[in-house]
């Protein structure tokens, strides 16, 4: 525990998060020595100390922001004449690094000019020209490099232009590099005392062969990342009391921050996955994410970045059912019948004019003044300092009612608020390093400064921590878990600076610039973490997607032993005693009243298939009228296809009529003429779909309609002489009690007056689906038991292959079925087992039956009525993949 007399000592630490973590453990001895109150000692961590005392030192000197320094490093590149022309993407990135190798040259204190050699590479000779402009253009605005922070405080403090503490402690720092090194001294030499929590850092190599490990520490390896976070929450449950500590440290917490927030609120605290519970977590995660995943400054860009060009469909989507603009949910049914309409003529992109026009036919007048609004913002072509345009941004926002009356006045979304104010300060101050710029430009940069900012709600700080490597300095726990041990990332992969010759990195020892630095590092925080608890596990994942891990070399000297944790504590692993389930029984049919069945009942051969698959399924469709609520693919869809490719043959066949028409036609060469032709009139029909709306793609997609169409005629031309006597024949047919309008796609007659009903697939199938118990496949059967055909043929046409297959023809095999009675089956009696079957599936649904009883797991993945016959909710869901989908 860190020792200190707080009323003359300043304690300053590595990161924000130390300083919380030791004032917590300061006020919590506090109170443990019966204290009732106290003075808040000064734990500040460095950066918000450089910069308060270089308030009071050099007041007159301002420090340029992050998002003022990279603009500068971003213009000086794009204008310097030996630097080929960069996009802005790439621009940003060498930006960054640039001023990452700028830090890195002050902070090591790496003279200039050894840089500048005739061993230096290109990047090298391009970032000392850079640093030349950047330190000129310092020198014009009179300000001074965010990088030059310590060294203009350290001579402030030896002018004695500020008064300092009688004494210092550096807590949670690794290493102590040069330029911090002078301002100790610096402090030292004026009179105060200087030390160090828990150690003084120093590099200096260890072999690894050097650590050493107490039998309280434990190694323990899991299939994957998943498993390994389970088992640590599971673990904090079992070890968690309270006035005790638990940390986590975690190797890359990037890659686990997802994972851990997940399980951890499900074992932690369960009641966190009801949305309304609003309870805060009982642990602490170091890791922010970007400030422009938060949803509500998300919407606010989606509005900030539209154009005056057509806008995307998926925006609109998104900015309609957003709670976070003004008075949301009073127009919600008016917005969603916009969308609706704009998805079923199946549109990518809406203009501005379309959306004035359905917005005014739907007289949503609040949606109207958030489009005219929305409409002058993006039509203004000015050019305007960015503090303009920050005002500018400001007000439209305002005017949108942004963030919206309906959200909830949070402590969280009001920090979401001030860090997005904040982000337009930043572009306010850009004025003399940008000049004026476009809306788009200055959007942009917003955006980016958005997307750099890392946001964390900030809250109490809490016993049970989670926190990087390198966050986890000078912290202490009565309980440690190191997570993510494998040898991929301890110790870390280097990753040298470009703009520094690596060999000067070496000399100085530069962080990341090789392995032995690397490794040297490794060791000393493995070392420092061997220290933080007297119970330690070390733990790593045996596998990570596709890649095999073992873990670090650094951990040889333990063994993985098992972990006993205790069950698990989320909300959906915790079942009732099956003794106080109640049991009630149904009466199972809801029949057809009889004067219903006197017209023709819609939804013809779907509703016998629809049974098949699942009797409530046809029932909530046909009986209950559930509406379909998915959205239709704004995608030129499988289904799409395949109407164009049953019109095409169609209006081909109404053409030509007969075999003996497809050969005279191929014997005058007119063939892909006519071809072309039923093409172009299916497409013309088809002017509602997706085709016609992406011309480039239309024109793909006839070239492979005409391929394919010519490709299946010569499949056609092997048959027996022909002739189409129907096409899309419409009937009215009865099963048992009831009547279905039917269109059977395609009937044949041969020259010895014998029918063959035909039925073009564009998709997949399942032969099985015929000959099954109950009968899967009711629409091909259904027109035979009434055509009595000699052979029923799926004509398939998709794009793996074309062919003429026959499900029902005379020299058909015997078929064993297998359900409810094994069955022999072949061309004598097929027809009757069909007839069996259909009129036992028109029975049962004119009889109301409503069992939920899916005939395959695979029947509900797409199913829309798993909503209302909550199937999932009465056995667990199984993955059954369908063997020929």
């Amino acid at each position: 525990m860190l020792d200190f007399d707080p009323s003359s000592t300043t304690v300053i630490t590595v990161n924000s998060r130390l300083s919380r973590w030791l004032l917590l453990n300061f006020h919590q001895t506090q109170k443990d020595q019966g204290k009732v109150i106290w003075d808040t000692p000064k734990v500040i961590p460095l950066t918000a100390w450089l910069n308060q005392v270089r308030n009071d030192s050099w007041p007159e000197r301002p420090i340029l922001s992050k998002v003022q320094a990279i603009k500068l490093w971003e213009s000086i590149i794009q204008k310097d004449p030996e630097t080929p022309h960069q996009e802005w993407l790439r621009l940003r990135g060498i930006a960054e690094e640039a001023s990452k190798a700028y830090s890195l040259i002050q902070n090591y204190r790496i003279p200039i000019n050894l840089l500048d050699s005739h061993f230096a590479s290109l990047e090298v000779l391009s970032f000392l020209r850079w640093t030349r402009v950047y330190e000129a253009q310092l020198e014009l605005l009179n300000a001074c490099a965010p990088e030059c922070l310590l060294e203009l405080v350290r001579s402030g403090i030896e002018a004695k232009r500020v008064s300092i503490p009688k004494a210092f402690v550096f807590a949670g720092f690794d290493e102590i590099f040069p330029q911090l090194e002078e301002l100790l001294k610096t402090l030292s030499g004026l009179g105060s005392k200087v030390s160090f929590y828990p150690d003084k850092p120093e590099l200096k190599f260890e072999h690894p062969d050097t650590l050493t490990f107490s039998e309280n520490t434990h190694l323990y390896s899991f299939p994957d990342p998943q498993q390994e976070v389970i088992q640590c929450a599971r673990w904090i449950r079992k070890v968690f009391q309270p006035g005790k500590t638990v940390g986590v440290v975690v190797s890359d917490l990037n890659q686990y921050l997802d994972i851990i927030m997940k399980e951890f609120s499900a074992e932690l605290k369960p009641d966190s996955v009801f949305p309304w519970s609003g309870q805060d977590m009982p642990f602490n995660i170091s890791l922010g994410t970007s400030l422009g995943q938060q949803p509500l400054v998300s919407t606010a860009l989606q509005f900030l970045k539209a154009d005056t060009s057509p806008l995307p469909l998926i925006l609109l989507g998104n900015i309609f059912n957003t709670p976070l603009i003004q008075e949301s949910h009073n127009e919600e049914t008016e917005r969603l019948k916009i969308l609706k309409r704009f998805k079923r003529n199946k549109q990518i992109q809406v203009s501005w004019q379309e959306l004035s026009g359905n917005i005014l036919e739907t007289r949503c007048p609040q949606l109207s003044g958030i489009f005219n609004h929305w409409k002058q913002f993006c039509q203004n072509t000015d050019k305007s300092l960015p503090s303009e345009w920050a005002r500018t941004i400001h007000n439209f926002l305002r005017d949108i009612g942004w963030p919206g009356k309906d959200c909830p006045n949070s402590e969280s979304l009001y920090q979401i608020q001030e860090s997005f104010k904040e982000n337009l300060d930043s572009l306010s101050s850009l004025d003399q390093i940008m000049g004026k710029l476009s809306r788009s430009e200055a959007v942009r940069i917003l955006e980016q400064s958005i997307e750099d900012t890392v946001f964390q709600v900030k809250s109490r700080e809490t016993p049970i921590q989670v926190v990087g490597l390198l966050e986890s300095a000078g912290m202490e726990f009565d309980h440690l878990w190191v997570m993510g041990c494998h040898s991929e990332a301890l110790p870390a992969i280097p990753s040298p600076s470009p703009f520094i010759p690596v060999e000067m990195q070496k000399r100085f020892q530069l962080p990341h610039s090789n392995s032995h630095r690397e490794l040297q590092f490794a060791v000393q925080i493995v070392h420092r973490l061997t220290k933080a608890s007297p119970q330690i596990i070390f733990s790593y994942p045996e596998q990570d997607q596709t890649t095999e891990l073992q873990a670090s070399s650094l951990l040889k000297k333990l063994s993985p032993v098992d972990l006993n944790n205790p069950l698990s504590h989320r909300f959906q692993d915790q079942f009732p005693p099956e003794n106080l389930l109640i049991e009630l029984e149904e009466s199972g049919t809801i029949p057809l009243d009889a004067h219903v069945l006197e017209n023709p009942f819609p939804g013809g051969y779907s509703i016998l298939k629809d049974q098949s698959d699942c009797p409530f399924r046809a029932f909530a469709k046909y009986r209950l009228r559930v509406p379909d609520p998915t959205i239709p693919e704004l995608d030129f869809e499988s289904a799409e296809r395949g109407t164009l490719i049953h019109k095409i043959m169609e209006y081909f066949w109404e053409r030509v009529k007969s075999k003996s028409g497809l050969l005279e036609l191929k014997n005058s060469g007119r063939v892909k003429e006519t071809v072309k032709s039923c093409i172009d009139l299916a497409l013309k029909e088809n002017s509602s779909g997706m085709l016609p709306k992406q011309p480039g793609f239309m024109g793909l997609e006839r070239s492979t309609l005409i391929t394919r169409i010519m490709n299946w005629l010569d499949v056609e031309e092997n048959q027996p002489d022909f002739t189409v006597v129907h096409m899309e024949k419409r009937e009215i047919l009865e099963i048992g009690n009831l009547k279905l309008v039917t269109r059977a796609d395609r009937l044949d007659q041969r020259v010895n007056g014998e029918w063959v009903l035909i039925d073009y697939k564009t998709g997949n199938i399942r032969t099985t689906d015929w000959f099954s118990d109950p009968l899967q496949e009711t629409q091909l059967p259904l027109y035979a038991i009434k055509l009595n055909p000699v052979e029923v043929v799926v004509a398939l046409l998709n794009q793996e292959k074309l062919e003429w297959k026959k499900v029902f023809h005379a020299d058909m095999k015997s078929k064993k079925m297998k359900g409810s009675q094994e069955k022999e089956l072949d061309f004598s009696n097929t027809l009757d087992y069909w007839t069996v079957q259909l009129n036992q599936l028109a029975d049962n649904f004119v009889r109301g039956e409503l069992k939920i009883n899916p005939y395959k797991p695979y029947t509900c993945r797409y199913c829309h009525i798993k909503p209302l016959c909550r199937i999932n909710e009465i056995e667990p869901e199984i993955e059954d993949e369908d063997p020929e989908s």
